[in-house]
């Protein structure tokens, strides 16, 4: 018969099974193995099928490994992709009929959603599309994700500065505001 060892062994020989694969996110939205010394172009992962699924799968790290490192997951299969983000794990890079990352994914632009790190100036929306991800953020909202540099300066062509009451929204901040659809939208500052 079967006793408490023979079910430890066979606990282990799952946890063994299970494949560990480690990645990074740069500012631009790009997906590197962490073993990546030269990061560009050439040496990201670039198939759009496995990074709409890579981060259609991505959810917070709550295995218990490497957290702290490695704050998010990607599940596949016998294999956990984890992941380290140089800012956000997810980071939009152009717009057209949404705010596009990944390969193919979009998440619907919402123009009084915008953000402007206090610190950095980094400009962030939130991700609602990816359900794994989307009440992760601060108080169960969604979280904020990072807007490319090459699309912030895109949109800087419509933020303009926003005297105080002259926005949809008090109390911002930043008093920086978008035009958008011909209406303005207040930027609000997070730390």
């Amino acid at each position: 018969g079967a006793d408490a060892s023979g079910g430890a062994m066979a606990a282990g020989a799952r946890a063994a099974a299970v494949r560990r694969y480690y990645y990074q996110v740069d500012l631009h939205g790009r997906l590197f193995s962490a073993e990546t010394t030269v990061r560009n172009m050439a040496t990201c992962v670039k198939g759009a099928r496995v990074l709409d699924f890579f981060f259609k799968s991505l959810r917070p790290n709550t295995t218990g490994h490497l957290h702290g490192e490695y704050p998010f997951v990607s599940p596949c299969g016998p294999e956990l992709n984890f992941v380290a983000p140089e800012d956000t794990p997810v980071v939009f890079s152009e717009l057209d009929d949404g705010l596009r990352f990944a390969g193919s994914l979009r998440e619907p632009f919402d123009p009084g959603a915008l953000r402007v790190s206090l610190a950095t100036g980094r400009i962030y929306h939130p991700v609602t599309s990816l359900r794994n991800l989307a009440t992760a953020g601060t108080g169960g909202q969604p979280p904020l994700m990072l807007i490319s540099s090459q699309l912030a300066c895109t949109l800087g062509e419509c933020i303009v500065e926003a005297p105080t009451g002259d926005t949809d929204r008090p109390g911002d901040e930043t008093g920086l505001a978008l035009e958008w659809g011909g209406q303005r939208y207040a930027i609000a500052g997070i730390s």
